[in-house]
C-alpha cells in the first residue's frame, strides 16, 4: 500500500519551495530599494518611544532590559555613525528585515515578533 500524502504535502502551504520562492521575491524587491540612512536612524529612535517600547517589552520579556541597556550605548552616537552602523549590520548579516523602518512598520501592523529583529539589530549594533 502506498503511503498517502499528508495535507501539508498535498497542498503547497509553506513548503520549502514556496518559502524559497517568497524569500527570493523579497530579496529581489529589497535589492531595488535604496536605504535612507537618516530615515533608519529616525525609525530606530521611534522604536524606543513608549508605544512601541511597551510592545517589545511584553514580547521580549526579561530580554527587553538588555536591549534597552545596549540601545542606550548606541543612542548617543552621532547620527552619521549610527546610520553607518545600521547599514553595516544589515549588509553584514544580509538581513534587510533588520532595518529599523521595516521593524517599525511591522510593529505598527501588529506583527509583534518584529521585536526579536529589533533585539538582534541592537545586539549587533552594540558589537560594531
Amino acid at each position: 500500500m502506498d503511503p498517502q500524502p499528508s495535507d501539508a504535502e498535498g497542498k503547497e502551504g509553506n513548503s520549502f519551495e514556496k518559502v524559497a520562492r517568497d524569500d527570493e521575491a523579497f530579496r529581489e524587491a529589497a535589492a531595488k530599494e535604496t536605504i535612507n540612512p537618516a530615515a533608519e536612524v529616525a525609525a530606530l529612535s521611534a522604536l524606543f518611544q513608549p508605544a512601541l517600547c511597551s510592545i517589545c517589552a511584553k514580547t521580549l520579556g526579561s530580554r527587553w532590559a538588555t536591549v534597552l541597556s545596549k540601545y542606550k550605548t548606541v543612542a548617543d552616537m552621532p547620527d552619521s555613525e549610527l546610520a553607518s552602523a545600521i547599514v553595516g549590520v544589515v549588509e553584514t548579516l544580509d538581513a534587510r528585515h533588520l532595518l529599523p523602518s521595516g521593524i517599525k512598520k511591522r510593529l505598527e501592523e501588529g506583527i509583534n515578533p518584529a521585536c526579536f529583529g529589533l533585539a538582534t539589530l541592537i545586539d549587533n549594533l552594540h558589537k560594531e
